[in-house]
């Protein structure tokens, strides 16, 4: 009867262990995924500003100084950019600065394209 409890517990080890390396191994997958769009983001942005810098009178110094700015909108210079609360127009309530609808009422965001 030992022998049988023993296989009982070591098969639910077993088998909550390669329940625990599928999520770690999805979690990875997850992480370079997210690794692999911010790598592609910066490249979009570098060549974004790079282009308008060489066809306009733009700076690296005035880049700097509008980064610098929409830094501190949410109150910290913490180089992230927030969102904030937004207020419904339909119904006056709060909208989480994620969501592009009102939870309320359904009305639209009046917020910031880049959510």
């Amino acid at each position: 009867m030992s022998d049988l409890w023993g296989w009982w517990v070591n098969d639910r080890q077993n088998n909550q262990l390669a329940k625990q390396n599928a999520k770690t191994a999805n979690l990875q997958n997850k992480v370079t995924s997210v690794d692999d769009r911010i790598d592609r983001l910066m490249l979009l942005n570098a060549a974004l500003w790079e282009l308008l810098r060489d066809t306009s009178s733009l700076s690296d110094e005035q880049l700097r100084e509008k980064v610098e700015e929409i830094d501190l909108r949410d109150g910290l210079q913490d180089g992230k950019m927030r969102l904030s609360v937004q207020i419904c127009s339909g119904c006056k309530r709060k909208i989480n600065g994620q969501r592009d609808r009102c939870i309320y009422c359904g009305e639209k965001a009046s917020g910031s394209p880049f959510k």
